[in-house]
């Protein structure tokens, strides 16, 4: 995804296996940063806060699946800015403190995305003389 993001931004970008070839360098990615502990990491949190906050079995389910595609989409944007952070600044660039900012503040923007979705999955409809939860 992030070559393909690359790609189509129209910067030189080459992949072989899980390594970016950048113009100045080559970025590999681990196995441990391919998304793996960041989906684990977001469905604790959704099974988490599903089970505090909801009774009903669906909403609990609902709210993990939402922590998957948050989960996806956020180390997306991981992805992509560290390749963006290589690219402009080094390979080495990343490593350390960038690296770990960048997954800590992915898990803490999906948390919190998980917990503005709480108010919203608890709002009750009112239609004509009834109400309907949803």
């Amino acid at each position: 995804m992030v070559f393909f993001v690359f790609e189509m931004g129209g910067f030189a970008l080459e992949q072989e296996g899980n390594t970016l070839i950048l113009p100045t360098s080559r970025v590999g990615v681990e196995n441990a940063c391919s998304g793996i502990r960041p989906l684990m990491g977001c469905l604790f949190a959704g099974t988490f806060l599903g089970a505090i906050f909801f009774k009903s079995t669906i909403k609990k389910v609902l709210l993990v699946v939402f922590a998957m595609c948050f989960a996806f989409v956020t180390n997306l944007m991981r992805s992509v800015f560290l390749t963006a952070w290589a690219y402009t600044h080094g390979p080495d660039a990343i490593s350390g403190f960038v690296h770990d900012a960048a997954g800590y503040f992915v898990l803490g923007l999906t948390s919190v995305m998980l917990l503005l979705l709480i108010p919203i999955m608890n709002i009750q409809i009112t239609i004509g003389n009834r109400k309907a939860k949803s």
